[in-house]
């Protein structure tokens, strides 16, 4: 099925029955070919946004979980080097679409999921910077770190991004109703599915629990 996200009405049959919703929109930080025909950081990344909560605001049956991909830095708009990367403001559209996204999930009665990558990297290589230029990934960068702060800076492969949301999308007893979570890669090895269940702990164990098992 096809639909476009800047029309509300080609949205509802395509949503329509979904278990789970991943948004995965925006444009990029500064004017490109990409911004053709108004596609800017508020069309792109809050109007888009808007627009599918609103199809799904109409649908008989809700999702689960409905995940919103933004980025690291959102709540960080007056630090270097985020405060250059919003020059035009796609930071800031990014976090009101994470506070809409918040809203909707307490008003429809889903999971919110924010997942925050730091810089893409890797296949498909849609970047317009020197991350396409030299198709870089994380060559011995194969580690994970994952945090419920904005803290992280640094670059992660697109596949490790849509990895942890599929993975937080299966998770049937995350600890909050609204999560929210950055990604980086780290020096080392890709996590073997012990690691990936002790870094996903981080939204799967209670405080309590984990306060317990750490003594």
């Amino acid at each position: 099925m096809y639909a476009d996200a800047r029309k509300v009405d080609t949205l509802g049959s395509v949503l329509e029955d979904a278990k789970h919703v991943v948004i995965s929109v925006g444009t990029t930080a500064f004017p490109t070919i990409k911004w053709k025909d108004g596609n800017d950081p508020y069309a792109a990344c809050y109007c888009t946004v808007e627009n599918i909560l609103d199809a799904l605001s109409r649908t008989e049956r809700k999702p689960a979980k409905v995940v919103l991909v933004t980025s690291i830095g959102c709540e960080r708009l007056n630090d270097f080097p985020f405060k250059i990367l919003n020059l035009y403001g796609v930071l800031t559209e990014k976090r009101r679409s994470e506070l809409l996204l918040v809203e909707a999930a307490n008003t429809m009665g889903f999971t919110s999921v924010i997942c925050r990558p730091g810089r893409l990297v890797g296949t498909p290589f849609t970047n317009f910077d020197l991350a396409k230029l030299l198709n870089k990934d994380q060559g011995e960068n194969k580690g994970i770190i994952l945090d419920t702060r904005d803290v992280l800076v640094g670059d992660v492969e697109r596949r490790d991004v849509a990895d942890s949301i599929g993975r937080v999308l299966m998770a049937e007893d995350l600890q909050t109703r609204n999560l929210i979570y950055s990604i980086t890669n780290k020096p080392g090895e890709a996590p073997s599915e012990y690691e990936w269940g002790r870094l996903l702990s981080l939204f799967t164990v209670s405080p309590q629990d984990m306060a317990t098992t750490r003594r």
